[in-house]
């Protein structure tokens, strides 16, 4: 069966699921905010899934779908490339999640391969230094903090998601605004100088897809001067290079106890 260019999208998305019972439900939004995928790009691969008996669509308000083909179930398993805890994301599926399912426990074994620090100190000193030259050259800490985040989500990295997502909110970043990072194309909350940062942002990262066009680039030089540009491209590097470092070395987040209500 072709599912067509979405197919790795769509097994990534199944393999989400598969972390669940077999009657489990994840909401379309979550499948989105997990993959930074665009509504429309998801619902697209989501109907050719269902139309392929593979996944089974759930009504509701936020929409939803499980998995209704075991076969490809197993196979979503085997494609999972990385364990995941995603444990804020409602107690329907916080209830279903991290269970025995038959005689097999699904809980992922989460464990650091490497200290990447006490391997190459030299190197890991310079990309502070670099880190925190970033830092200081002028580009206000509240955009840093959303392009740190928007960069942490496409590439996986749950420790930098985590570790962002809690120093914007401790720098006064709304929880909403933070909710709505990976959905910021359909949000009104963001200011067109941040839309602007966030787009830059999301090419850069994926750079190898369809480069950095010259209709974003005189979109972002609209909001950032030159100087300003160059800036912004060099915090882009430099949260990819720790993304790149906590995925491959597999850095784990810390479990943060939950606030009081």
């Amino acid at each position: 069966m072709k599912l067509g260019d979405g197919v790795e999208a769509a097994i990534h998305c199944a393999a989400l699921l598969a972390g669940l019972e077999d009657d489990a439900t994840i909401p379309g939004f979550v499948l989105a905010e997990e993959f930074g995928l665009s509504s429309s790009y998801l619902l697209k691969h989501l109907k050719a899934l269902t139309a392929a008996s593979i996944l089974q669509s759930v009504p509701g308000p936020s929409g939803g779908c499980r998995i209704s083909s075991p076969d490809f179930r197993r196979m979503a398993i085997r494609a999972r490339s990385r364990p995941a805890n995603h444990s804020s994301h409602g107690a329907g599926a916080r209830k279903n999640r991290q269970r025995p399912h038959g005689n097999h426990e699904r809980k992922a074994v989460m464990k650091p391969r490497l200290d990447y620090y006490s391997k190459a100190p030299e190197l890991m000193k310079a990309q502070l230094a670099l880190n925190k030259a970033v830092e200081e050259s002028g580009i206000e800490r509240s955009l840093l903090h959303l392009v740190k985040l928007r960069a942490s989500q496409i590439n996986g990295c749950s420790y930098c998601v985590d570790m962002h997502a809690h120093e914007a909110r401790a720098d006064g970043e709304t929880e909403q605004r933070l909710y709505l990072v990976a959905a910021w194309k359909e949000s009104p909350l963001f200011t067109e100088r941040e839309r602007a940062a966030l787009a830059w942002t999301e090419a850069v990262t994926r750079i190898s897809q369809d480069g950095v066009p010259d209709e974003l680039y005189a979109q972002a030089r609209k909001q950032f001067s030159e100087e300003d540009l160059v800036k912004l491209t060099m915090a882009v590097a430099v949260i990819n290079t720790w993304n790149r470092l906590s995925v491959a070395f597999h850095a784990i987040h810390p479990v943060r106890k939950a606030s009081a209500a």
